[in-house]
Parts: structure tokens; sequence; C-alpha cells
């Protein structure tokens, strides 16, 4: 499975039912979530889990292993291959928000998954993976 599939495992998350879209152009909030994905994928695609780390919220870095964090991702999802993200949609509640994605990894179907995101310290930052 995916990385962050694996990573999820760590985090927890919630599950949603959202339609695909066309990806729209998007600007403030939308944007700084979707640039969070972006380097979530290229970090996971990069075997980075120091970077994955720093994109986690410090609630969900203490899930996911705390000073740990690197070490426990690595042991999880470092056998994936190819992995990818294509963010489906993204919704802003406050200082909330909610990405559907796509994630897929060599020799695997195509998952729809959701990434929760909280801001803080003026940045959105990864709460939850999952469902």
């Amino acid at each position: 499975m995916l990385a962050v599939l694996l990573i999820a495992g760590l985090l927890g998350g919630c599950s949603s039912e959202e339609k695909d879209a066309d990806p729209q152009p998007v600007g403030g909030a939308p944007k700084q979530v979707a640039e969070v994905i972006g380097r979530l994928e290229r970090a996971t695609t990069g075997r980075d889990f120091a970077a994955v780390c720093e994109l986690f919220s410090s609630a969900a870095r203490e899930r996911a292993g705390g000073e740990g964090c690197e070490a426990a991702l690595s042991k999880r999802a470092g056998g994936v291959r190819g992995p990818s993200l294509r963010v489906l949609s993204i919704r802003i509640e406050a200082d909330r928000a909610t990405a559907r994605v796509r994630t897929q990894a060599d020799a695997q179907a195509p998952v729809d998954e959701t990434i929760e995101l909280v801001r803080e310290d003026g940045r959105y930052l990864i709460s939850a993976l999952g469902g």
C-alpha cells in the first residue's frame, strides 16, 4: 500500500464520501493546504521521513512516535515504491482543512483518502491521515 496509507495507521483518520471534480485554480488557504500535500508527496517519494514528520502537527507527531517519528515512518512505509498523491478537493473551515486525495503506488490500485490539517503556528500542518 501507499506510504500515506501506512503512515495513516500511525495517525488515525476519518472518512467521507465526495465525488471527484476537475481541479480548479486555488489561492489563499486552499493553496497553502495544496502545498503541504505536495510537500508530503515529495517527501514520501524521496523517502525523507524526517520531512514528513515536519509536516505533522505537534499532536500528530506525538502519535507518530514523537522523537522517534522518522524511524517509525521509515519502518512502516520504507518498502513502498512509486507513491503518488493527487488532490481531489480541499475544504477549509476556520483553522481546519480537509483534503481528499487519490493515492497510488507501484502495483497498487488507486485509493481515495482524507488528509486533515490544522493551522498551528500560522501554517497548515497534517493532523490526521486516513480513510
